[in-house]
């Protein structure tokens, strides 16, 4: 109670500082086909649309995209216990479930996976476009909850040259540059970063053996982890951009890698070595060109090619030294992913009130690697068997043998599955003050079934201060090929290749009051969720599954407000109620919001206490988390982070950033069956600079 005292002083006590912004018609003229276009401002889309803008984001001390999404309402960031970052939108978890993406993620227009880029720094970015409620009508399936479109400053040609270097707590070094240049009439941007820390949270609660009684003490596993037990958390990270256009024709590209340690480990069990890592790495690159065919015609098109490898190297858990021989288990898994597609689309600017769309997309996805290196393994007998337990195996040497194929990480019907998208998009103005969208997309995967999806919007508005939205969606989402086509090695997770696509249909109705500097938007919302893609408990093996309907509903709201003194006021809360269901060795469960906080709030402010000084504080809430695996809870926690910044010179700035300030404990929920909430950081301490040309 004392800290939120403190922190409801200091925010009380604080006016903002705030930079100066375009207004939103230039916004949209230049903005990205993210949202159904018109030469309106942004809050008569017809979606429930929020934007970020980087200059903001910075003076408040946020330093990579997810942390961003803590001042998107109806969004919640968390971690995963091999260290994936997750994102949870209107409180749509599967505790059971490793798989958690339901948004579609685009960098410069490119699909993205967000484990790749939730590291992304802030100060590459321009501006973040958040997109919530279905919209697989719109940029296929997979945008079950919505869709995030970051746009680069590489591809902003008015963006500023910058060098940008941070160091911090856990021994934290970072180092960016963008810079923009003209060639033969070719405008070129181009971005890299690199960045390293060795964070270690201490993890006193974390089993480090799954082993059961009473082999642990047969075998010696008892009292042998030889580490302290603590979450390695350590990542090195490096990326390069590069955007070019000239006329109708645009050209990008992006490399990048992150590397990072195991956290609790991949399957909830502390990396007893401090070798064990996960690496993503992604190469992408795309042309597009866009032309006039006649005064109200345009073309669009899209040719490109995304390259995803993702590998895991763990050590599972520890059994030496023991008296019977045995070795440590250990295993090494790659497999990657290139995606080949392109996409054409033919849009008339206006006609008679109507602006019309229709496309058609074609690609394949390629699953080019797929191995499984171990030194034990149960399906292709590998080890030495147990003499107790038929069937169950012991690693008895260090060597790993790989497997591919049927036994690699994937047991597909195929290595390439065909992809095919076709769509149409309407956007009517059926008067002055009301206008009426809809969109349609048919998404054929070859190996599920295939999804017709809709969205449908009505916008109201006498004076453009006073806007209403009516929307109404459904959205699919195929299963991943770890849900549909996983391998199981370690007789802890079987794939399900009958899985269906699960769906999700969303009622909306949204406010939005814009009167001079002042901003609210309100939404409340009701989804149904058919065919849940999740996993359940049957005779110690987590089974994937379609669940039955589940539903949600919630009301989520924004203010903002711009002062005379360029100060600046961001207030965001929602709530959510989620009605989880499931099955578990034939029992049916039924839980409220698992894992989640059905309350969420966060408060923020700039303040100038000089033209060249501003000072920024954030107080984020999250409510009171119900544990769906421990019969337990979370307490709901205030976190207070506060950055000073000082503008040297016109162009170089320095900035001091301290998340969690008070130093508060708080914890995550973990997706392990048999391990408690993982403890987070407590106070970290950056200090950056920053230098424009």
């Amino acid at each position: 109670m004392k800290n939120r005292i403190i922190v409801c002083s200091v925010l009380t006590s604080l006016t903002l500082f705030a930079q100066e912004k375009n207004d939103f018609e230039s916004l949209f003229k230049e903005m990205t086909d993210f949202t159904t276009k018109t030469n309106i401002n942004i809050d008569h889309q017809p979606s429930v649309l929020t934007v970020l803008y980087s200059d903001d984001l910075q003076a408040l001390g946020v330093r990579t995209l997810n942390e961003a999404f803590d001042f998107i309402p109806g969004m919640e960031t968390t971690v995963s216990t091999s260290g994936n970052n997750r994102v949870i939108t209107r409180g749509a978890s599967e505790p059971n479930n490793y798989v958690y993406i339901k948004m579609k993620y685009f960098l410069d227009g490119v699909d993205i996976g967000y484990n790749y880029y939730a590291d992304f720094p802030i100060e590459l970015i321009e501006r973040i476009e958040v997109l919530r409620g279905g919209a697989s009508a719109i940029y296929g399936q997979g945008a079950f909850l919505g869709a995030v479109n970051i746009i680069t400053k590489s591809g902003i040609k008015s963006a500023n040259n910058s060098v940008n270097f941070e160091a911090g707590s856990f021994n934290y070094k970072k180092g960016s540059a963008v810079l923009h240049t003209q060639l033969d009439n070719w405008n070129i941007g181009v971005d890299a970063y690199y960045k390293k820390h060795d964070r270690t949270v201490d993890a006193p609660s974390a089993p480090v053996s799954i082993l059961p009684f009473p082999l642990p003490a047969m075998y010696g596993v008892n009292d042998t982890f030889s580490r302290e037990k603590e979450s390695l958390e350590g990542l090195q990270e490096k990326s390069f951009g590069f955007i070019a256009n000239k006329d109708e024709w645009t050209f990008t590209t992006r490399y990048f890698v992150k590397h990072s340690q195991n956290y609790y480990g991949e399957y909830n069990l502390l990396d007893f070595n401090d070798d064990g890592y996960t690496e993503y790495k992604t190469g992408s690159a795309k042309l597009s060109y866009e032309s006039k065919l006649a005064d109200n015609f345009v073309i669009k098109a899209d040719l490109g090619t995304l390259l995803n490898d993702y590998r895991v190297n763990s050590y599972f858990y520890q059994i030496e030294p023991n008296p019977v021989g045995l070795t440590n288990p250990h295993f090494d898994v790659q497999n990657t992913t290139q995606t080949t597609y392109s996409e054409i689309a033919l849009e008339n600017t206006q006609f008679d009130r109507h602006k019309l769309k229709v496309g058609a997309y074609a690609g394949y996805v390629d699953l080019t690697k797929n191995q499984y290196a171990t030194n034990v393994d149960n399906i292709s007998k590998i080890g030495v068997e147990d003499p107790y337990m038929l069937g169950v195996y012991w690693a008895n040497e260090t060597k790993l043998t790989s497997l591919e194929g049927d036994r690699g990480f994937y047991n597909m019907p195929s290595n390439r599955q065909l992809l095919q998208s076709y769509y149409f998009q309407e956007l009517y103005q059926a008067s002055e003050t009301l206008d009426v969208s809809f969109n349609i997309r048919l998404d054929d995967y070859e190996f599920f079934d295939s999804m017709l999806s809709w969205r449908g919007a009505l916008v109201y508005s006498e004076d453009n201060i006073n806007i209403f939205k009516l929307i109404y969606s459904r959205a699919y989402r195929t299963p991943s090929y770890t849900e549909a086509f996983f391998v199981n090695h370690l007789n802890i997770y079987v794939g399900n290749s009958s899985l269906k696509p699960e769906s999700v249909d969303t009622f909306e109705a949204a406010y939005v009051y814009t009167h001079s500097n002042q901003i609210l938007r309100a939404n409340i919302y009701y989804s149904i969720y058919k065919d849940a893609i999740d996993a359940s408990l049957d005779n110690q093996l987590m089974y994937h599954n379609n669940s039955k309907e589940r539903y949600s509903h919630g009301v989520e709201l924004e203010y903002s407000e711009e002062f005379n003194n360029r100060s600046k006021l961001m207030l965001n809360a929602s709530y959510t109620q989620y009605k989880y269901t499931n099955i578990a060795l034939g029992e049916n469960i039924e839980i409220n919001n698992p894992d989640i906080s059905q309350s969420i709030a966060h408060a923020a402010y700039i303040y100038p206490i000089t033209p060249s000084v501003s000072w920024s504080n954030v107080a984020r809430y999250y409510g009171k988390k119900e544990l769906a695996k421990y019969n337990g809870t979370i307490d709901d926690v205030l976190l207070l982070d506060s950055t000073l910044r000082y503008r040297v010179k016109k162009d170089f700035t320095t900035s001091l950033i301290v998340k969690n300030l008070l130093d508060t404990t708080y914890y995550y929920p973990s997706l392990g069956a048999n391990i408690a909430p993982m403890q987070r950081e407590g106070r970290v301490i950056y200090a950056n600079i920053q230098y424009d040309f």
